[in-house]
């Protein structure tokens, strides 16, 4: 990450060190400079932190590290509107049986909380049964809907008069949080009535 080499064939590894130690101390430069074994006043040790958080070095460690968390709550999110999307569909065969192959084959094996497999061995034959269970629906488009802010107090300020009007909320989300293609392609997916060319 930010401990690379740089052009001349050394490493930025004060930078790297300083950036994970600002990380950690909650953006304390002076906490950080002293976890890195820098010694001196408060007066001076704030100044040399502040001289390192103008090196381009230590800026781009930094970015690196808000990349990776912000990463982490786009997956989280995005996992958990995986689950709220969840169908039977994605698992069950024509028959209504379970198809562990095609729930695999979709990439939606994932979306299940526990697979039990029974095999029941006959005279000259064997009945392989499974039994699933799949996180809850609910619980994840609460949450879903908890970090896009359209729960509790909130929800009771913006509560939509019609339909439309929730539609219209969750589709602006969508493209604040995505983009305008990838929020569009959500919003169809979740056929909300927004706009034309949007059911």
């Amino acid at each position: 990450m930010a401990n690379g080499k740089n052009g001349n064939g050394g490493t930025d590894t004060k930078a790297a060190l300083f950036a994970a130690a600002y990380v950690k101390h909650n953006c304390n430069g002076v906490r950080a400079l002293r976890s890195t074994g820098h010694k001196g006043s408060p007066a001076v040790l704030a100044q040399t932190a502040s001289r390192m958080l103008r090196d381009h070095k230590v800026l781009d460690a930094l970015d690196q590290y808000r990349h990776e968390a912000g990463m982490g709550a786009i997956e989280a999110i995005q996992r958990l509107a995986d689950i709220g999307r969840f169908s039977l569909d994605y698992v069950l065969d024509k028959a209504g049986d379970f198809d562990i192959r095609k729930a695999r084959k979709l990439g939606k094996i994932h979306l299940l909380k526990s697979i039990t497999k029974t095999v029941t061995d006959g005279d000259g034959w064997s009945k392989t049964q499974y039994k699933t269970e799949a996180y809850s629906v609910l619980d994840a488009l609460r949450l879903v809907l908890q970090f896009h802010g359209l729960l509790d107090n909130e929800l009771k300020h913006r509560r939509p008069r019609d339909p439309r009007e929730l539609d219209e909320m969750l589709h602006t989300e969508l493209l604040r949080v995505h983009g305008t293609e990838e929020g569009t392609k959500r919003s169809l997916a979740l056929g909300l009535k927004v706009a034309a060319g949007i059911h």
